[in-house]
């Protein structure tokens, strides 16, 4: 009877700190990877970030069951997620094309000038933040129509509004940072599967906080 000649990893070795970051850095990487991918025609972002919400929700004992569970989810969401991710795309337009309108009638520097950019950028990130939270709702696979799933995603939102602005703030945080300064740039290869992870680990632990008060 052969041998296995390959060294498996000590179970001591698993429980280590380091092990368990490396392995989390590694499905941060592929999800967010698998996140691009299926985002190039623009119009399926929203699945691909359903997917990932979805996949980071999972344990995995093989890594590259990350792949077909991944692709997977975004054919079951598509129909789900791709009409209201639309929807959400139209508005922060809207408030982009508002914003570049009214910055030609206010003068640069002044009180209302600021006031308008921080109005924009506040309806952009709650609607950045409904998504979210929308697209974690999908994830649950209940039979529900739309307006019920987006009203369970707003009550979700409500119980969880700390995690929102925590999530708003590293999405502000990694836009300063990447035009502030280029060589940050390949944080990009990790942030949607980072975000996914902690948006999860985020709502759960509001929620569970909410529920022993």
């Amino acid at each position: 009877m052969a041998k296995n000649s390959g060294k498996a990893v000590p179970d001591t070795a698993k429980e280590s700190f380091a092990y368990k970051f490396c392995v989390s850095v590694c499905k941060w990487f592929l999800v967010s990877l698998l996140t691009y991918l299926c985002s190039i025609p623009v119009v399926t972002m929203g699945t691909a970030l359903c997917a990932a919400l979805a996949v980071s929700r999972e344990e995995y004992i093989d890594i590259r069951e990350i792949f077909s569970s991944f692709f997977s989810r975004f054919g079951a969401y598509f129909k789900k997620t791709v009409l209201f991710f639309l929807l959400i795309l139209l508005f922060i337009i809207l408030q982009v094309l508002n914003l570049n309108f009214y910055q030609q009638f206010i003068e640069s520097g002044t009180l209302l000038y600021y006031l308008v950019i921080g109005i924009s950028i506040i309806l952009i990130l709650a609607a950045v933040s409904i998504l979210r939270f929308y697209s974690y709702e999908v994830t649950f696979d209940e039979p529900l129509s739309f307006k019920q799933r987006l009203y369970k995603a707003f009550s979700r939102m409500m119980r969880c509004l700390p995690a929102a602005g925590i999530l708003a703030l590293l999405d502000i945080g990694l836009a300063a940072t990447l035009m502030g300064a280029p060589v940050a740039i390949p944080l990009l290869f990790l942030y949607p599967g980072f975000s996914a992870y902690l948006t999860c680990v985020l709502i759960n632990w509001f929620e569970n906080r909410g529920r022993k008060n």
